[in-house]
């Protein structure tokens, strides 16, 4: 039988992530108790967590009059589109950096890095602007168009395919292996950790974007749930019982489509963070 020594660091630092583990819990915790709380509770001295009187009613008043259907559907539609294209585009972008050699590819490669250092804001009027020429403005290709590749998907899985060993590839090609069926078969699969981590972060991204969905849309119908919620803000302004029923109706699917993706995070080469 082991004995584990006390290690004093050890514990300090269990008690830390503990603590942040807490603080950044009971937010939530407290904003699906106060979704089943009646408008008077809410306000009510001394305030109480749990609520006297459970109002399942709360989410379907909310669903009613918020038209979350809509906001859903459009949400599950742009932000699964986003998802869809940062895969292929990061693939075949990651494949290339790291497999092809061409004139200029580090070059290329690192100027594309470079526009991970752009504020969103820069390019906003000049991405509306374009947009607004070909006429894409209050579309839903307009939510997705901009995000349809990105340099922190391509980081990722160019440094995915470089931690796949030569010899396979090589190994393959000898088999009688196209560039397709290499890619298709034998490549993909040993990146799947990188398009796990991928799908991750796109739709953490994609499904909680404000700002682009704000100024793109115009019509109920092609906005987005955290465009919805904030108009419900300010129709309801003083029934926050409702606006936190629909701030968890709008992060339920967030934190299990996390927690079903986030495996990839844990298989991912160490190296894709150093890089």
């Amino acid at each position: 039988m082991t004995i584990r020594r006390f290690h004093p660091l050890r514990a300090l630092a269990a008690c830390l992530v503990a603590g942040a583990c807490l603080a950044f819990a009971l937010p939530f915790f407290w904003m699906i108790l106060t979704s089943f709380k009646s408008s008077w509770e809410i306000f009510s001295l001394p305030p109480s967590a749990w609520p006297q009187e459970w109002r399942w009613d709360n989410y379907v008043h909310v669903w009613r009059r918020a038209g979350l259907r809509s906001l859903f559907v459009n949400s599950v539609l742009v932000t699964g589109s986003v998802i869809l294209s940062q895969l292929i585009t990061s693939t075949v972008a990651g494949y290339a950096f790291a497999r092809l050699r061409f004139r200029g590819s580090e070059l290329l490669f690192w100027l594309y890095l470079a526009s991970m250092f752009v504020p969103d804001h820069l390019t906003l009027i000049p991405s509306f602007r374009l947009l607004n020429y070909f006429g894409l403005v209050d579309t839903r290709t307009a939510l997705v168009l901009p995000f349809a590749a990105g340099a922190v998907g391509t980081l990722i899985m160019r440094r995915q395919f470089l931690a796949v060993p030569p010899e396979l590839e090589e190994a393959a090609r000898l088999d009688g292996c196209s560039t397709w069926a290499l890619f298709r078969h034998v490549l993909l699969p040993s990146v799947a950790p990188g398009l796990r981590a991928v799908a991750t972060f796109m739709f953490l991204f994609s499904w909680s974007n404000l700002l682009w969905p704000l100024v793109m849309t115009h019509r109920a119908e092609v906005r987005t749930l955290p465009v919805g919620l904030a108009f419900l803000h300010d129709e309801m302004g003083g029934y926050w019982h409702l606006l936190m029923a629909g701030s968890v109706l709008a992060a339920a699917p967030a934190i299990v489509i996390l927690w079903v993706l986030s495996d990839g995070l844990r298989h991912l080469e160490p190296e894709v963070w150093h890089e």
